[in-house]
C-alpha cells in the first residue's frame, strides 16, 4: 500500500499507510475483520521489527499516538481503543489491513473504470438464458447469433462505457469491437447451474484459467456465485474453498478478482414478497462474509439489498404488495454500505432501465458508498425482439437511439451518486498503480 503517513520521532516509518490501523490489543474487529477479538498481529516495519514488549521512550510513545489518532480519524472512528502509556511504558501494536491492493490489481480496476475512478461497465456475460431468448423471440437461437449479439452491443454501448463484461466462449471476436480506452472484464464460471442441485454449486469453465483469461485480454475476471450465508456449514465451506482458490490464482496473476454473489434460499423464491423482507439480511451478511480478505475479492458486484418492487411508494411497485416502507430501504442501503470492506459495484439483476436508475437513486438518498454498476439486460433487453425478428440492422439502430439513450441516464445517475473505487481505501494515494 502507498501513501504514507508520516509519523514523526522514528520507530514507526513509511509503512504506516492509510490502509493500516494502529492499535494496542484489538477488542473489536479492525479494519475489516482481519483482526478479531483479544487478537493482535505482528507486522513489518513497526519500531524496526516485530511487534512485542518494546521497551520505548518518549518519541515513540509520541509516534505510537500520532499513528493512532490519525488512522482512527480516516479509518475507524469508532473501533481503537486509545493507547495507553501507563508505568509499564510498553507498546503492544497491531496492524490490520484492509485487502492489499498491489500495483497489478490496481492497474486492472483502473482499466474497468473512467478517470474519476468510477465503474460504468456493460454485462454481456450472458450465454444458455439470452441463447433461448434469442429463440423465444423469434430468432435462430445458435451460437453465431450469440456472437453477433454480443458484438452488436459492444460495438455501440463502450463508446458510452468504461468497460465491458464478456465471457470467453462467445465473446471474444465481441470485445475487439469495443471501443478504445474501454477495459474488459471476462467471465470465469460456466453459465447457470444444475437445476437438480439445490445447493447451486458453482464450476469453472474447463479450457480456461486466470492466466489464459489475462492472455485473452481480460483485465479483471469476474466470478457469479449463488450464496445463501445461512446455509449449512459444509455446503457454504465448499463455496468458501472454491473462491479462496479463484482468489490465489488471482493473486499469482496480479489481475483484479470481481466476486459477483447472489443471494438465494432453497426453500424461497427469490422474486416473491417472503424473500424480499430477508433479502437485506442475506445481502449484508454476505458482503461482510465475503469482504474478508482470506477470500482475495477485489471487488464485489453486488445486488441492490432491497426488491424494489416491495418498496411501498417506489415507482417499481406496481402489485401493492409492501415489504419495506422508503425508510426501510434507504436503512438497508446504508447498512449494506457499512458492511462492504471493499469497493463494490450494482449489477441489473435483469429488472428494467427504469427500475435499476431508481435503485440507484434510492442508493445516493442513503448515502451509499458504491462505486458504479455493471448493468446488462437493463440497458439492451428491450432490444432482443428488434434482433430477433428485423436482424441486426435493425437492433445496431436500436441500440444507438434507445440502447446509448438508455446507458446515458444511468451516467447521469452515477455521475451524481458513485464515488471512485479507491474511496474504501482512504484515497487514490492510499494504494499502489
Amino acid at each position: 500500500m502507498g501513501a504514507s503517513v508520516g509519523v514523526a520521532g522514528g520507530g514507526v516509518g513509511d509503512g504506516v499507510g492509510v490502509g493500516a490501523a494502529v492499535a494496542g490489543w484489538v477488542g473489536d474487529a479492525v479494519a475489516g475483520g482481519a483482526v478479531g477479538a483479544g487478537e493482535s498481529v505482528a507486522g513489518e516495519d513497526v519500531l524496526g521489527g516485530a511487534v512485542g514488549e518494546t521497551d520505548t521512550g518518549p518519541a515513540q510513545d509520541s509516534a505510537m499516538t500520532a499513528a493512532n489518532e490519525i488512522v482512527a480519524a480516516r479509518l475507524m472512528p469508532a473501533s481503537l481503543p486509545p493507547y495507553h502509556r501507563g508505568n509499564r511504558r510498553r507498546c503492544e501494536m497491531a496492524i490490520a489491513e484492509r485487502a492489499r491492493v498491489t500495483s497489478g490489481k490496481a492497474k486492472g480496476i483502473d482499466a474497468v473504470a473512467d478517470r474519476g475512478g468510477i465503474i460504468r461497465a456493460a454485462a454481456m456475460d450472458q450465454r444458455g438464458s439470452l441463447k433461448k431468448e434469442i429463440g423465444k423471440q423469434g430468432g435462430q437461437p445458435t451460437d453465431a447469433s450469440l456472437t453477433e449479439f454480443k458484438t452488436s452491443v459492444t460495438k455501440v454501448l463502450t463508446k458510452h462505457a468504461s468497460a465491458i463484461l464478456m465471457d470467453p466462449e462467445y465473446g471474444l471476436p465481441a470485445i475487439a469491437q469495443r471501443a478504445r480506452g474501454s477495459g474488459v472484464l471476462l467471465a470465469y464460471e460456466k453459465t447457470g447451474y444444475d437445476a437438480e442441485d439445490k445447493d447451486r454449486m458453482p464450476d469453472l469453465l474447463e479450457h480456461w484459467t486466470v492466466r489464459r483469461l489475462v492472455e485473452a485480454g481480460a483485465d479483471a475476471i469476474k466470478i457469479l456465485l449463488y450464496y445463501d450465508p445461512f446455509d449449512s456449514e459444509s455446503v457454504n465451506d465448499r463455496k468458501h474453498a472454491w473462491v479462496e482458490r479463484i482468489g490465489a490464482e488471482c493473486r499469482e496473476a496480479d489481475v483484479p478478482f470481481f466476486l459477483e454473489p447472489l443471494a438465494y434460499d432453497k426453500d424461497m423464491d427469490e422474486k416473491g414478497l417472503e424473500f424480499a423482507k430477508l433479502k437485506p439480511k442475506y445481502v449484508n451478511a454476505y458482503m461482510e462474509k465475503l469482504s474478508e480478505p482470506r477470500f482475495g475479492v477485489d471487488v464485489l458486484k453486488v445486488e441492490v439489498p432491497v426488491n424494489m418492487a416491495f418498496v411501498k411508494g417506489s415507482r417499481a411497485n406496481t402489485s401493492g404488495e409492501v415489504a419495506y416502507e422508503k425508510r426501510d430501504a434507504l436503512e438497508a442501503f446504508r447498512e449494506q454500505s457499512a458492511a462492504s470492506k471493499l469497493p463494490f459495484i450494482y449489477l441489473s439483476a435483469g429488472v428494467s432501465d427504469e427500475v435499476f436508475r431508481e435503485s440507484l437513486e434510492y442508493a445516493a438518498e442513503a448515502g451509499a458508498k458504491f462505486s458504479g454498476v455493471l448493468c446488462g439486460r437493463a440497458t439492451w433487453k428491450d432490444g432482443l425482439p428488434v434482433y430477433a425478428k428485423e436482424g441486426r440492422a435493425a437492433f445496431d439502430a436500436w441500440l444507438e437511439d434507445r440502447g446509448v439513450r438508455n446507458i446515458t441516464m444511468l451516467n447521469q445517475v452515477l455521475d451524481k451518486a458513485a464515488v471512485p473505487w479507491w474511496t474504501v481505501y482512504g484515497g487514490r494515494a492510499a494504494v499502489s498503480g
